[in-house]
Parts: structure tokens; sequence; C-alpha cells
């Protein structure tokens, strides 16, 4: 969430490489999933007003294809079908303790809003900001998978348009 020596604020988005970038910025902090709003207030106006903030986000359809891989047996029976998993969700099921949604998150004015689609790219500019020298991102907590669109069918895939479709419409996500 935060380093003081490098003077940033991460705020942390689930499945968006987090605790890689976490790890890599010496922030103590790896799963701190705190809204803008949030961390503002923890952290007062001063340090606010004067750090770098940063977030990434991610594609709505690949971020949901990386929550099933990495935690649904902990929220829906072990072995349940991805097209179960993400229906059982837009029925109003709970499958993870933070909103999935990029948008929660972001509350507050940030500085740089960076993608996990350009998460090297990204990582570098966010380096070069803070006068870091260029280095490799860690990949932790990685899910290893295919590509997001051989998950869906046409009804999950709308299933998760709905409910990302804030974000959708935000930073123009697509399919």
């Amino acid at each position: 969430m935060i380093n003081h020596e490098l003077k940033c604020i991460f705020i942390h988005i689930i499945k968006t490489g987090g605790v890689s970038i976490a790890t890599a910025l010496n922030i103590s902090e790896k799963q701190c999933h705190m809204s803008a709003g949030e961390i503002r207030k923890k952290v007062g106006e001063e340090i606010w007003n004067n750090y770098f903030k940063f977030t990434i986000i991610r594609n709505p359809w690949d971020k949901m294809v990386s929550s099933y891989h990495y935690n649904h047996h902990k929220w829906v029976p072990r072995g349940t079908a991805f097209e179960d998993y993400i229906n059982m969700w837009g029925e109003g099921m709970q499958i993870t303790r933070f909103p999935p949604q990029n948008s929660p998150y972001i509350n507050e004015k940030l500085d740089f809003i960076g993608r996990f689609e350009s998460l090297d790219d990204d990582f570098q500019a966010i380096l070069k900001h803070l006068e870091q020298p260029e280095r490799p991102l860690p990949r932790l907590n990685q899910s290893h998978r295919r590509n997001y669109r051989e998950y869906y069918s046409t009804e999950t895939r709308k299933v998760v348009e709905q409910k990302f479709a804030t974000d959708i419409r935000l930073w123009r996500f697509e399919y």
C-alpha cells in the first residue's frame, strides 16, 4: 500500500499483479485491498497530497478467469465449472472478500492508472516516475491458464459485462 522511502501509494485492486508490484517496490502490505479513499483517510492529507498514487486495472473478462483459477474453490465447491462459477456470481453469490470490479477502489484522483494488459511497460513507467532503475517485474501468484476468451459462453460473457458495466464504460474495456 505505501512505501515512505519511495513516497508512493499503491492502490492494490485484486487480481491485477499487485503482490508482484508490492514485492518489487518493497511495500510490506502485500494484499491490502483498500479503496483510495480508505487509504487517504489512513495516511492523512499531507502524505496523500505529496506521494505518487497509482493502481493497475484489468480487463474484467480476463480478471474473472484469473479469479476462478486462483480462488473459486474457496467460495464454491471444488470442481465447479467456470460457467457455473460465473452464473452463481451473477445471481449474487459471494466469490471473494473484495469487490472484483476496479471502480470501487478508485474513488479518489490518482496520478497513474496502469493496465494489467501492459503491466511490464506500466511497471517501468512507475519505476521511472519514482526515479528507480528499470528492472523486470517478478511474477508472483500467477495462474496458468488458457486465453480468457476460451472460457466464455455468450451467457457468461454477458454476466461479466453487466457486473462490470461501470468499469467497461470508464476504461473502455473490450472483450
